[in-house]
């Protein structure tokens, strides 16, 4: 089979490293991928089989990309059409009609976003969703339910020791404005407290985006009145295993949610937008419906955040064997393999329809 993938950018994010480890998926199963986007740093994580083919950037309006790509699928033959995010669903959407290959749309976020168009949603054959949640709150649920299915994120499970820096505490995401006023918040008013409580705390963040700059500053000048490095800043890592590998803690949601759980890291589900609990097996079945999001959580305080990191390292024993049982349960349930399949399958049913 002949895949095209879209995608806007392919940079740091959960729903690029989703769409890269499909194709390199896809490709090892004996199948030919084509990944049409912005070119960018995931392109090294990219297998050598998979066809990158970035968009130029001048074409800036639609109608130009729409006619890049549908030249691309007449070219290659390509068989089936997989867009995802707002953008690459809209592009492949209208390239596929043209083309009369079958579509498929990916929603990552929220349907209001993704499918904020008639076109994106009367056109795809199918739509896939990363999480039950997502689907049934959507205001088009009337209008796309028939056509919908629930294939979370997987990750591709190996071999891992963990060597914990005590203390160690991890926050991976973009740097944008939402991130930084969370970030704000846990470094200029939670984390002088967590220090004083608890002398070995240290934070390290890791990402990168437009406010970078700010959070540099920001750590500069906490360290500086703690008097020592409780704060480090990253920037952007091709490869987070090696950093979980040295965390006792990862703060996150999404993608970087099931890379920690993955991985056997404690996780504290939390974002700009809600803040969660530090996942245990009773607490797991009601995050992973939601793409690992507590959708029933509050915005995060001061002291509410204080309180479920203080609690974390007053029973970190505790939570170290939660995140171990939980490691080999994610493992079984949500293996890169079989989501790759799940996703293979939905391609071959559209495809005989066609």
């Amino acid at each position: 089979m002949v895949i095209l993938l879209a995608i806007k950018r392919f940079d740091f994010g959960g729903s690029e490293n989703h769409v890269c480890d499909l194709a390199n998926t896809f490709t090892q199963k004996g199948h030919t991928v084509l990944l049409v986007a912005k070119k960018g740093r995931q392109i090294n994580r990219l297998s050598d089989k998979v066809k990158f083919i970035a968009v130029n950037p001048i074409f800036v309006f639609y109608p130009f990309n729409v006619i890049f790509v549908a030249l691309l699928i007449l070219k290659h033959r390509v068989d089936v059409v997989h867009g995802h995010q707002r953008y690459g669903i809209f592009v492949a959407c209208l390239a596929g009609l043209v083309t009369r290959r079958p579509v498929i749309a990916t929603v990552h976020g929220r349907t209001r976003l993704d499918l904020r168009t008639w076109v994106s949603r009367r056109i795809p054959n199918r739509i896939i969703f990363v999480s039950e949640q997502v689907l049934r709150v959507s205001k088009c649920y009337a209008q796309i339910v028939h056509k919908s299915e629930v294939i979370p994120n997987g990750k591709a499970f190996s071999p891992f020791s963990r060597n914990p820096i005590p203390g160690r505490i991890l926050h991976v995401s973009r740097v944008d404005k939402n991130h930084y006023s969370f970030l704000l918040l846990l470094i200029q008013h939670v984390l002088p407290d967590l220090v004083e409580k608890h002398p070995h705390v240290s934070l390290q963040v890791v990402g990168d985006g437009e406010f970078l700059p700010n959070l540099k500053r920001l750590a500069s000048s906490i360290n500086e009145m703690i008097g020592r490095d409780v704060c480090l800043v990253n920037g952007y890592e091709p490869c987070l295993s090696n950093i979980f590998s040295k965390s006792a803690l990862v703060l996150g949601v999404g993608r970087v949610a099931l890379e920690a759980l993955g991985d056997g890291v404690p996780l504290l589900v939390v974002n700009s937008k809600r803040l969660g609990q530090i996942v245990t097996h009773d607490y797991y079945p009601t995050i992973k419906a939601n793409n690992f999001v507590d959708v029933s959580g509050f915005p995060p305080s001061n002291q509410a955040l204080f309180n479920q990191i203080d609690n974390f390292l007053c029973n970190s024993n505790f939570f170290e064997r939660e995140a171990n049982l939980l490691q080999v349960r994610v493992a079984s349930e949500l293996s890169l393999d079989s989501v790759a399949d799940s996703t293979l399958n939905v391609y071959s049913k559209c495809t005989r329809k066609k």
